[in-house]
């Protein structure tokens, strides 16, 4: 048997009692331990795991929250926002068989408000109309910009 064939069979072969050797401390590890540690050592793992997945979830409704809403005025949605409640809009109306209706606005003249008192005011100019449009409707109704100055 040629050297390397020799080392390579003598590599599996140590391999295999470090497998043996890691199964059998597990294995010991397990039965010489009370049962009532293991299972509480389990069991917090299991309560830190659940803690972290809660709080990645409460962060993620967090971020979902903020891009469902337009960065210049909160109380409305984002485009982003607008398709997700549409969809569940929609899906409302085909179960009960029932009719909506959609208002859509355009901000004539914005551009040259924006470009006249600069995008700071322009910004602050879409927020107000989104305020506008958000207190002269219903709270149930849902009101978003959609792009630029569509509302």
């Amino acid at each position: 048997m040629s050297e390397e064939k020799t080392a390579e069979t003598l590599a599996k072969y140590n391999n295999a009692i470090l497998i043996e050797q890691v199964a059998l401390g597990i294995l010991e590890q397990i039965h010489t331990q009370d049962p009532a540690t293991l299972a509480r050592q389990l069991a917090e793992k299991t309560l830190g795991d659940q803690e972290t997945i809660k709080q990645l979830e409460t962060e993620l409704a967090a971020l979902r929250e903020q891009s469902d809403r337009d960065p210049y005025n909160p109380e409305i949605y984002s485009a982003h926002g607008w398709h997700r409640i549409m969809k569940d809009k929609l899906s409302e109306l085909k179960r009960h068989n029932s009719s909506a209706w959609l208002l859509v606005f355009d901000l004539d003249g914005f551009k040259q408000y924006n470009d006249t008192n600069g995008h700071v005011e322009g910004d602050k100019a879409l927020g107000l109309a989104g305020q506008l449009a958000r207190s002269a409707l219903r709270q149930e109704d849902a009101v978003a910009r959609l792009h630029g100055m569509n509302f």
